[in-house]
């Protein structure tokens, strides 16, 4: 599938109403118009009342008593921001007149997920949408064409886009029908890829045979239960509660650390927030290598020093500033000289002293003009960047600038970074700038969610007790605010937080 539809769609539809089959475009409320028109109505029409389905009933299902978890204003704000900054993907689609937004069908789209998330269901059974879902998003393709994105509307809004091959179908599956993962309202796309009606009764293999919010629970398509209502299954009771020993459904009251520890009917969730927190010193507890200091390790959960001078490298790759692990005797020795054969770290078998490459396994001067980049870290005299070339080899070549280009950052001059959606040299995009990959926001910034769970800005690089994703100053690292999850209703992932 398009990266476009991996960006976009999946998130505007938590995972993965039509009409009869029969629809026509007057009736899917689709109009034309500037990008700007039709974002500003998506915005009105589907990402707001979306936000508020969602979390008023995240807020039913409980989920506001788990650490962290937002308010009703602050759910909502922060889901719609998500959504908008989703929507912008299809931007140009848009504006270029191959794609509207209909807003007959994101009503139905916003209906199906009101039973989805009224039960405490993150979303559809995996691989299923809701048809409105698809085609209030739809493109100028006829039947049997290739649509310019996948898993959205076509033929007058009458069919679909296979969210697989792209291909345009003529209509909607009815009951009986094959599918990919939609049908017509009024049915479901079962596990065997066949529109079913799935009412109260009807023979199931799993949740994706039945309406929702019908359940699969002993083979057959039934409501769910209360916390306290006899059960023999997960399944049996309300998304959130599990089947206890004693054939009760409960909530999973224990903390949780994986999926499994909350059973098939909950997830294990909790606050993606994040904050730089000082290095740790020597003695002090660890969870990782960067938990601690440029001159320690982590050694069984407690920083250590790192082995001195002529002493066995610290699980194997870890010794002093300024020594490095002979690849021979598997002792920390100072670094390499130009000749000496290159030693060990923890990013591989590529170390030399300073102003010197990996060249062969042998430390050497740094490449050249035209010379094949040292190995490892791809290093090229002063003034110079690393390309990579289709063949799999690398050359140094003069650094470019803005609108040139490139294969990688460092190809790219001061204050311009290589945008790989373009493969050219760009800017350094400003504080408060989206950001997708990280590499926008130049080495000073960091790529960071302007708040837990809400769209990427370039930010300045993050300091003590500052939030931040992945990095922070020098000294500090980031880490999670919490050292476990609990067992939620699936709703309840659904909200970043």
């Amino acid at each position: 599938m398009s990266r476009k539809w991996l960006a976009g769609i999946f998130f505007l539809f938590l995972s993965f109403g039509c009409d009869d089959g029969k629809t026509r475009p007057a009736d899917t409320g689709c109009v034309g118009g500037s990008a700007d028109d039709q974002l500003a109505r998506f915005d009105a029409t589907y990402c707001g009342p979306m936000a508020q389905v969602v979390c008023t009933a995240a807020a039913g299902c409980g989920c506001g008593t788990i650490d962290g978890f937002p308010d009703q204003a602050a759910c909502e704000s922060s889901w719609r921001q998500r959504c908008m900054a989703s929507a912008q993907h299809f931007r140009d689609d848009f504006d270029a007149g191959t794609m509207q937004y209909c807003e007959v069908a994101a009503s139905k789209c916003i209906e199906a997920y009101r039973i989805a998330n009224g039960a405490c269901r993150s979303g559809m059974p995996e691989e299923t949408l809701p048809a409105g879902c698809l085609l209030m998003l739809t493109v100028d393709t006829k039947p049997g064409e290739t649509c310019p994105t996948p898993g959205v509307g076509c033929n007058d809004g009458r069919g679909i886009c296979s969210p697989y091959n792209a291909t345009c179908s003529a209509a909607l599956p009815g009951e009986g029908a094959a599918c990919e993962g939609v049908c017509i309202d009024g049915a479901v796309c079962n596990t065997n890829g066949t529109c079913v009606a799935g009412e109260t009764g009807d023979d199931c293999e799993s949740v994706r045979d039945c309406r929702l919010p019908l359940a699969c629970i002993a083979g057959r398509c039934a409501e769910t239960v209360v916390e306290d209502a006899a059960c023999t299954e997960d399944d049996a009771c309300v998304p959130g509660l599990a089947c206890s020993a004693q054939d009760l459904c409960t909530a999973v009251e224990a903390p949780c650390t994986e999926p499994a520890d909350c059973g098939e009917n909950a997830i294990c969730t909790a606050t993606q927030a994040r904050v730089c927190v000082p290095v740790a010193e020597d003695g002090q507890p660890c969870s990782g290598d960067e938990d601690c200091s440029a001159a320690s390790w982590c050694d069984t959960d407690t920083c250590a020093p790192r082995p001195g001078a002529n002493q066995p490298c610290a699980s194997g790759v870890w010794c002093a500033p300024g020594l490095a692990c002979n690849l021979v005797t598997a002792l920390c020795a100072p670094l390499p000289q130009d000749g000496e054969p290159c030693a060990l770290s923890e990013a591989g078998p590529f170390v030399c002293d300073d102003g010197l490459a990996c060249l062969s396994d042998t430390c050497g001067p740094l490449p050249g003009h035209g010379e094949t980049c040292g190995s490892g870290n791809n290093a090229c005299a002063e003034g110079l960047g690393c390309s990579f070339n289709t063949d799999g080899t690398s050359t140094c070549e003069d650094k470019v600038g803005a609108g040139e280009p490139c294969t990688n950052d460092r190809q790219c001059l001061a204050g311009t970074y290589c945008e790989y959606s373009t493969m050219l040299c760009t800017t350094v995009a400003a504080t408060g700038a989206p950001c997708e990959d990280g590499n926008e926001c130049g080495p000073a910034g960091s790529c960071v969610p302007e708040s837990p769970g809400g769209p990427f800005v370039c930010a300045p690089l993050p300091a003590a007790g500052e939030p931040c994703y992945l990095e922070c100053t020098d000294t500090t690292v980031c880490h999670s605010v919490v050292t476990a999850g609990v067992c939620a209703a699936p709703v309840c992932g659904v909200i970043g937080f």
